[in-house]
């Protein structure tokens, strides 16, 4: 119940009953962002390995999309 939101679909989906049999959730980090790396210095390993998380999630959305596969990279936030 937590992916719900994640996982819609749009009003013509929904009535011709289109679902995702599967999904692949990943979860990331925001330090990950290529695009957003203004952030302060270190982290080096951990930026490196968010950042090729979300580009094996990005790379497995195209190529699973195609299967009908949902891929998607949740952000949770800072936690302690």
């Amino acid at each position: 119940q937590q992916l719900a939101p994640f996982l819609k679909v749009s009003r013509k989906d929904l009535k011709n009953n289109v679902r995702s049999e599967s999904a692949v959730v990943n979860m990331s980090a925001r330090v990950g962002s290529i695009g957003d790396n203004m952030g302060g210095l270190g982290w080096h390993s951990y930026r490196m390995s968010k950042a090729a998380l979300n580009m094996g999630t990005r790379t497995l959305a195209h190529e699973l999309g195609r299967s009908g596969t949902w891929t998607i990279a949740l952000y949770p936030g800072f936690t302690d």
